[in-house]
């Protein structure tokens, strides 16, 4: 992998964390309805089909099953 990719999958990995830190307040904060609702909004906007597959793009990274590169998982 190049450094450009190995760059992506460190982007990509301090987004997750920084996504899940928000999900976890949210949790907590949120009645589980609402919650529920959010939580889908959020990877929605920011999951495989948002904006980590833009950033798999602009990283040029794998963004066929959004699981995988190089056995390097995302």
């Amino acid at each position: 992998m190049n450094d450009l990719g190995r760059v992506g999958l460190e982007v990509l990995e301090i987004y997750g964390a920084v996504c899940n830190r928000v999900l976890r307040v949210a949790e907590a904060a949120l009645p589980e309805p609402q919650f529920k609702a959010f939580r889908r909004l959020v990877l929605d906007e920011f999951g495989e089909q948002g904006a980590a597959k833009q950033v798999k793009r602009l990283f040029k990274l794998s963004t066929g099953n959004g699981q995988e590169r190089n056995g390097v998982a995302l």
